[in-house]
């Protein structure tokens, strides 16, 4: 019985080693170019990352990418829990959000891929909207509600302010702007930008909130977007660059950060490793996929732009 139970002893001890060796030398199932991960994004910037893993998929066969699109805080709760590789998103992480990362050992990765903003939509109606800066505030606040007070001309109506998610960056940016904690009775969430869209282009009083890339008029899949509403323009800060012009979302005016409500694109990763997500990351931010920013009505940010004035000719 003894010499039974020694010789079970020492079997374990000889296999052991050799399948704690065989786990280190496993074979990842993905790497840059292969494998399948799922990632989240920014609902409102859907329409640039669905192009950019169209063409990433398209180029690397192999490599199956997932997108849920969320809006901004349950994005980055999905790469907290791990749910998600790598997140599009609009901010950078801040302190708590690191801190969780510096406790699992992990340095998360932040890549600026593009320059984007807001856009403020109406109806196509014949009203051609201009705000300054201190009433875009105050419409945000609560302090104007009525389209008489921003211009005498139009209909005596409340003010609708639409967006797209009560937890959306939308609404975190205009928070910041306006310095509140809420935003006023007059503004109403939906569930997603085109909802958005559809919602304003039939609605005379409303003010709508989207994402740029969703109105571009460079890209064909959303220039049907375009068609149905009216882009407001609005003028900076005085004491900002560009101030005493009115501005509206186009490219060379976000790239010359004279529109006021431009805004940041991250990727970042939670990848220990060098896997699917960074080859992602890697297209994105390299020429391929800086040009599909660029497409997308937003500007890149690891690529130079260069800016043509155009005078006309009398």
């Amino acid at each position: 019985m003894r010499t039974k139970f020694l010789y079970i002893f020492f079997s374990v001890l000889f296999f052991l080693p050799a399948a704690c060796n065989q786990n280190q030398n496993k074979v990842p199932d993905d790497g840059p170019t292969y494998g399948q991960i799922d990632i989240s994004a920014d609902e409102t910037l859907q329409p640039l990352v669905d192009s950019e893993l169209f063409a990433f998929q398209s180029l690397y066969q192999r490599a199956k990418v997932t997108p849920h699109y969320k809006p901004e805080a349950e994005v980055i709760n999905d790469l907290l829990n791990n749910k998600a590789r790598i997140v599009f998103v609009t901010r950078k992480l801040n302190e708590a959000e690191l801190k969780h990362f510096e406790d699992i050992k992990i340095i998360p990765r932040t890549v600026k891929i593009a320059y984007d903003a807001l856009a403020l939509i109406t109806d196509k109606s014949d009203k051609n909207l201009k705000l300054t800066f201190n009433q875009l505030v105050k419409i945000i606040s609560g302090k104007i509600s009525n389209w008489k007070e921003l211009d005498k001309s139009f209909v005596s109506e409340k003010i609708e302010l639409i967006f797209d998610n009560k937890n959306s960056s939308s609404v975190r940016l205009l928070k910041e702007i306006s310095g509140r904690a809420s935003l006023p009775s007059n503004a109403f969430a939906l569930n997603n930008s085109l909802e958005v869209i559809n919602y304003v282009a039939k609605k005379r009083n409303a003010i709508g909130v989207v994402g740029v890339n969703w109105i571009s008029e460079n890209d064909s899949a959303t220039t049907k977007f375009s068609d149905k509403v009216k882009l407001v323009s609005i003028a900076p800060p005085d004491t900002s660059k560009g101030a005493g012009e009115y501005y509206e979302p186009y490219q060379a005016y976000i790239a010359e950060k004279f529109y006021p409500l431009w805004r940041n694109v991250y990727i970042i990763s939670g990848e220990a490793r060098n896997g699917l997500g960074s080859g992602v990351i890697a297209f994105t931010a390299g020429e391929k996929g800086q040009r599909i920013v660029l497409k997308a009505g937003l500007v890149p940010a690891t690529m130079p732009v260069r800016l043509v004035e155009v005078k006309d000719q009398l």
